[in-house]
């Protein structure tokens, strides 16, 4: 007979469940998957982002991403779970290879990759686990030459930067968009957040 799982075996079954909607750009699962309850609300905090506070805003943001990305893929490592009562936490890396749109018509866009540490905040609800915070931040991996992070050093540019083979996105200039989408009442087609800010021809960006 299988025993039933543990809660820290369904939280993390509840974390994937998160980043598989990512990948399948799929909003009504992510509206599932976030915590829904009075005097609760959820945060976000995207790389390179301000506070996101209340389901709205943080689901609109995560619709944002989808739309404006074509391709991405996670791959989680470092997992760690802990359960507390009703509520638990998940810390992990962020393993992210990401695509652009593709200059021309029948090309695969550009590939980026990106590292990311995230702490994710589950509270029990019911039967079911859900997400009650989302913190990501960018790893930034050191150099052998520290003038390259002097002003004015060469880089990708449109907020792209290369550490040890690894291409990092900044989300400068992502952010930038979600700052004229939310002044202009949140047209998801011509303001839209994504990863697409790595199609400046940033090609060989792929974490090794």
């Amino acid at each position: 007979m299988t025993s039933a799982p543990t809660d820290s075996e369904r939280v993390e079954l509840a974390n994937t469940a998160l980043y598989e909607a990512m990948e399948r750009g799929d909003t009504a699962a992510m509206d599932r998957l976030w915590l829904n309850e009075p005097g609760a609300d959820v945060s976000c905090v995207h790389p390179g982002w301000p506070v996101l506070r209340g389901r709205s805003e943080v689901l609109r943001s995560y619709a944002l991403i989808m739309a404006s990305t074509d391709y991405i893929q996670f791959f989680l490592t470092d997992v760690e779970v802990s359960v507390n009562g009703d509520t638990a936490l998940v810390t992990c890396t962020e393993n992210i290879l990401s695509g652009g749109p593709a200059e021309n018509e029948g090309e695969l866009g550009p590939l980026v990759g990106q590292l990311v540490v995230a702490t994710n905040v589950f509270r029990r609800s019911g039967d079911e686990w859900k997400v009650w915070s989302h913190h990501g931040s960018p790893v930034l991996a050191g150099r052998e030459d520290d003038e390259d992070d002097a002003p004015g050093a060469e880089g990708d540019g449109a907020g792209l930067s290369r550490t040890d083979g690894v291409t990092r996105v900044t989300c400068e200039v992502a952010y930038a968009h979600w700052r004229q989408c939310d002044a202009s009442g949140g047209s998801l087609r011509l303001h839209s957040f994504g990863l697409r800010t790595g199609r400046v021809g940033v090609e060989h960006g792929v974490i090794g």
